[in-house]
């Protein structure tokens, strides 16, 4: 199995409940979105990230502004075989 380059952004909220409203809202409009643990130097506090598809972005965010759902941060990242990138950190 080869390695693969993936391109995707990583959605930061201030509060689980928050993440977990965006995911549902998300998945409620056949968006393919995903969660995965936040790493230290990316965000200090023991969180999740709501892994959405570059394609998906525009569309995603459309989403989550007309239900009044806002990140506090969006970070483009790369998936490199099972491990995520973080660019510009």
């Amino acid at each position: 199995m080869g390695t693969y380059l993936e391109m995707r952004y990583a959605l930061i909220f201030r509060d689980d409940f928050e993440l977990l409203r965006a995911f549902s809202k998300l998945r409620d409009n056949g968006m393919e979105v995903s969660l995965f643990p936040s790493p230290d130097r990316l965000f200090p506090a023991c969180s999740l990230l709501l892994i959405i598809e570059m394609k998906d972005t525009e569309r995603s965010i459309e989403i989550l502004k007309m239900e009044g759902i806002e990140p506090i941060r969006i970070v483009k990242l790369k998936k490199i075989s099972s491990r995520y990138e973080f660019e510009g950190i």
